[in-house]
């Protein structure tokens, strides 16, 4: 139920769609001849959308969540690799036949670089299949044929493939490696998300270290940084105000370990 409800509730609040919703809305005041409400809610629609379009926020959001985890400076114990899922577009696979990776296949590519640097440790992938609208097959059924196709060893892979969102992943996949007192594993996920990430897997007791990819932006140095391309940045800004609408959800109903998680780990 709270995958569906928050499905539900992010359509609507995502930057982009709120504020086509308060344009249509503002049209529709025109029309009825509501002309000084209308033409304040139009408005403010259309230039909110233009200063998100045009303007560096996106980097201004994206910065504080890539840039709180950085890479794990000590590889060495590593108890085995966890990669989230995210990274292959199924819906695509599915349809053409061949696996196709979206804007986070970094977290794939990453995970078998390591493993082949790590040969004695397991990789665990965890991500199941899109039911929301379009149903399709678990993305773990392809991740096995990625890994496999590209040299790992299948015997090395274990697949956590019916978790829906971040929290599952964490929960489903303490399920599946059991015992894990004094045991450390390798986290892969996208930066923006490793905040989230990094308190699921807390909360649920596994002691991950972070190797975060896929990022969007290169800190800083974006900070003055417009986009001229106006429907990349709109996304950047969909994308990171979902994960902090994510984050600070999490927190709030208790799926992380804290809302904003310290980057030393509070496991013993």
């Amino acid at each position: 139920m709270f995958y569906v409800v928050s499905k539900l509730i992010w359509f609507v609040l995502q930057p982009t769609v709120f504020l086509l919703l308060l344009i249509t809305l503002g049209a529709f005041m025109l029309w009825r001849g509501r002309i000084k409400l209308g033409k304040i809610i139009l408005g403010f629609g259309l230039i909110s959308l233009l200063i998100l379009a045009l303007s560096p926020l996106g980097h201004w959001i994206a910065q504080p969540l890539e840039d709180r985890f950085p890479r794990t400076q000590n590889l060495k114990d590593i108890d085995g690799i966890i990669v989230l899922g995210g990274s292959i577009r199924t819906l695509i696979t599915e349809g053409r036949g061949a696996i196709e990776l979206g804007e986070a296949g970094d977290r794939v590519v990453e995970a078998i670089r390591l493993a082949k640097q790590m040969p004695t440790v397991p990789v665990i992938f965890t991500g199941g299949s899109t039911k929301f609208i379009y149903k399709s097959e678990s993305e773990s059924l392809s991740a096995i044929k990625l890994f496999t196709d590209l040299g790992l060893d299948k015997s090395r892979i274990i697949l956590e493939g019916d978790s829906l969102n971040t929290r599952q992943n964490a929960d489903y996949t303490k399920q599946l490696l059991g015992n894990v007192k004094d045991k450390r594993y390798l986290l892969i996920t996208s930066a923006f998300h490793m905040p989230r990430a990094i308190g699921c897997f807390r909360a649920s007791g596994i002691n991950v270290s972070p190797w975060p990819v896929d990022y969007r932006s290169r800190g800083k140095s974006d900070f003055l940084r417009p986009d001229f391309v106006p429907s990349r940045m709109l996304n950047m800004v969909d994308v990171m105000s979902k994960e902090w609408l994510g984050l600070i959800a999490y927190g709030i109903f208790g799926y992380t370990s804290e809302l904003f998680p310290a980057r030393s780990s509070t496991l013993k």
